[in-house]
């Protein structure tokens, strides 16, 4: 997909689909900046609808589980303030899933989950893909 091809209603669209989700990430994401590396949060509103890309760069990955948990929970708490909605996506380059996606993602859930917020999906936007991780509900059935 292309920024062409995306349908005209696109704002009116709810990114609670996977697959428009993932097209919408991989937009955003471009080349350039997964390569050089970043947190990418799309806020929605209630429906789904995005409302306000936001794009972190010089992300520590590497850093403490309270400091990952304290970002999360700020966004989400913000968030769930005006009742909306979020997808997240790590954005780097290297290789697709690793242990650091998997924390954040784990950390983001976790976060999404202590202060009600709604999280649509989270993704991880590599050079060449863009790979949609669990779902909360899915974790929560076999965790």
């Amino acid at each position: 997909m292309t920024f062409r091809d995306l349908p005209d209603n696109i704002r009116d669209l709810s990114l609670d689909d996977p697959v428009l989700a993932a097209d919408v990430v991989d937009l955003f994401c471009c080349e350039d900046v997964r390569n050089d590396g970043a947190l990418a949060v799309l806020i929605c509103d209630s429906a789904g609808r995005m409302v306000q890309p936001v794009l972190v760069d010089e992300m520590q990955w590497a850093c403490p589980a309270q400091d990952r948990m304290v970002m999360a929970a700020n966004l989400l708490t913000a968030t769930a303030m005006f009742d909306g909605s979020l997808i997240v996506a790590f954005a780097r380059a290297g290789s697709l899933v690793t242990d650091t996606d998997r924390a954040w993602h784990q950390t983001f859930v976790d976060a999404s989950r202590g202060v009600g917020a709604r999280l649509l999906g989270t993704y991880v936007a590599a050079p060449g893909r863009v790979v949609r991780l669990p779902d909360p509900e899915f974790l929560a059935a076999v965790g």
